[in-house]
């Protein structure tokens, strides 16, 4: 039975880890404002610490220099100083260059490197939930950003777990199936599960091609008047190395979505032996899927006035 495949011990830990997390998130983002501020703030020096940590840069003074410009970027965000901000980032820069020039060969270009994307990724990216929070109705625009991913994720795993039978990419990801993918797009449109509109029981889908599957939700989509903004997947592996089947990767789910391959982005990382990815024993992956109205990416790029084929004009137009 379907149900089974879910009563195991990963997946109720995921469910409570989820559980603790949305209380957490709740308790931080309804009220925002410095309460928001302060719990994005430890989020983002905690999250720095961790990759530094891995990179094993934690303790010197690379270290040390990516917190305090961690410190200082939230700094400039508070006081509300953004006019600050490039200057901040110069700085920053030049004081790693500085230090691998005039303490070389201490420091490697790697390291530098590392150091300079784990502040902007940690740092600065988790502070656009505060930035945003913070804006013109942020209060509900904040939740999309949420909603999105879980959605997504979410009908991915349980699209995946239920009704996984054709490998998306069998030697570099043997784990995910091509039924999660289209159930994590089918869940980020509000379109139900993968099993509602591709169920196992019928017949029409036994063996069915897996590109014809994610085909076949890009019409839905477009029968909904969504428009795909960009899809980004992460491949976390230690080995097989994935840089020869990227490309091919991204332009197979380009052309089955009628998209551009720019609006799909596959990357691969390590966990530096970390794990079970990082041992080698297994391979995972995770993916985001963003969508939109028809009708705002319209407004957005600018419709004529007399609206496009034959159409009044949306709404926001109109009322203009």
């Amino acid at each position: 039975m379907v149900l089974s495949k879910f009563a195991n011990k990963s997946f109720f830990t995921r469910l409570l880890s989820g559980i603790v997390l949305v209380a957490l998130m709740l308790a931080t983002i309804i009220p925002g404002g410095n309460i928001l501020f302060v719990a994005n703030l430890l989020i983002s020096v905690v999250g720095v610490y961790e990759l530094y940590k891995v990179l094993g840069i934690e303790k010197n003074s690379l270290g040390i220099t990516g917190y305090i410009a961690v410190l200082a970027y939230y700094a400039v965000l508070y006081f509300d100083k953004k006019e600050y901000m490039m200057i901040l980032m110069v700085v920053f820069l030049m004081c790693l260059l500085a230090q691998y020039v005039f303490m070389f060969p201490k420091y490697k270009t790697e390291q530098i490197s590392n150091a300079i994307m784990s502040m902007l990724y940690a740092g600065v990216m988790l502070s656009y939930l505060y930035s945003v929070r913070e804006g013109n109705n942020g209060a509900y625009t904040v939740w999309l950003i949420f909603l999105c991913s879980w959605g997504s994720d979410t009908c991915a795993y349980l699209a995946g777990v239920a009704f996984g039978k054709h490998k998306m990419a069998p030697v570099l990801s043997p784990k995910k199936s091509v039924e999660g993918a289209v159930g994590g797009v089918v869940g980020a449109a509000a379109l139900g599960d993968i099993g509602l509109h591709f169920p196992d029981t019928d017949p029409a889908y036994k063996g069915a091609s897996s590109i014809r599957l994610l085909e076949e939700v890009g019409r839905m989509i477009d029968e909904k008047l969504y428009v795909i903004g960009n899809i980004d997947a992460t491949i976390i592996a230690q080995r097989p190395k994935m840089a020869p089947h990227i490309e091919q990767m991204r332009k197979n789910v380009a052309e089955a979505l009628h998209i551009e391959v720019d609006q799909v982005n596959i990357k691969a990382t390590t966990e530096e032996g970390l794990g079970f990815t990082g041992t080698g024993e297994g391979i995972s992956s995770q993916a985001i899927a963003s969508l939109d109205t028809i009708a705002n990416y319209s407004y957005r790029v600018g419709p004529s006035e007399g609206g496009c084929a034959g159409c009044g004009g949306c709404m926001k137009v109109q009322e203009s």
